[in-house]
């Protein structure tokens, strides 16, 4: 699994993020986030990111293995009101446990 703030992702550089993610698809490694709500890796249904300026965007991303989609139970992004210090919100994968 790979994951963090990768600083571009659909709503922000989104040609190279789809490039990228096209990348990680030949050898089988997919956008969790993408593969859990069942969205292509052009669009996004949460914000992870709030600019200054008040823009949100979705730059943090956990990328893995099919371990990991086959086993996912949920894949949270908390809302912007949720959260107090940051200007990001924290992406929670919960995993199935063998």
């Amino acid at each position: 699994m790979i994951g963090g703030d990768w600083n571009f992702g659909p709503t922000f550089s989104t040609k190279s993020f789809v490039d990228m993610c096209n990348r990680f698809e030949t050898n089988q490694i997919k956008s969790l986030y993408h593969y859990f709500n069942n969205l292509d890796s052009h669009e996004s249904k949460h914000s992870t990111f709030r600019h200054s300026s008040g823009k949100l965007h979705h730059l943090d991303h956990f990328f893995g293995s099919s371990f990991f989609y086959e086993n996912i139970n949920d894949y949270h992004v908390p809302t912007f009101n949720e959260i107090v210090l940051s200007d990001h919100v924290p992406i929670i994968l919960d995993l199935k446990v063998n």
